[in-house]
């Protein structure tokens, strides 16, 4: 389980769940719960935690003092998955692709939409 993103070829589709509501052809939070799986996937988490360099060999060689962890990316939207809406509401979900198998070129393909059941009077 450990190296699942070493060892993915990311060749196939994965759902992305928006993390705030939105409008389209802007840049959203999403996460992907199958890649960020021990992560809190209700809410956009964003920490900035200071680096301890005492126990690393080649701690001169490190100029950073701080980094920044988070349980999404940034996705943009664009006005053809709208489904014929303006807005977007947290929690709608997404297909989304990796290009050429990149994970950091993630790529919006169609909205996921729970369309209600219809049932049609009997003739």
């Amino acid at each position: 389980m450990n190296n699942y993103i070493e060892e993915s070829d990311f060749k196939y589709s994965e759902i992305a769940i928006a993390l705030e509501d939105y409008e389209f052809n802007t840049i959203v939070k999403f996460t992907i719960p199958t890649i960020f799986t021990f992560l809190n996937n209700n809410s956009i988490v964003l920490e900035t935690h200071v680096t301890l360099k005492t126990n690393l060999v080649n701690k001169d060689l490190i100029n950073a003092n701080n980094y920044t962890t988070c349980n999404y990316i940034e996705l943009f939207v664009p006005f053809n998955a709208a489904g014929g809406n303006y807005k977007g509401l947290k929690g709608d979900k997404y297909i989304v692709i990796f290009v050429g198998g990149n994970i950091n070129k993630c790529s919006i393909l169609q909205r996921i939409i729970n369309s209600p059941i219809i049932i049609e009077p009997p003739r």
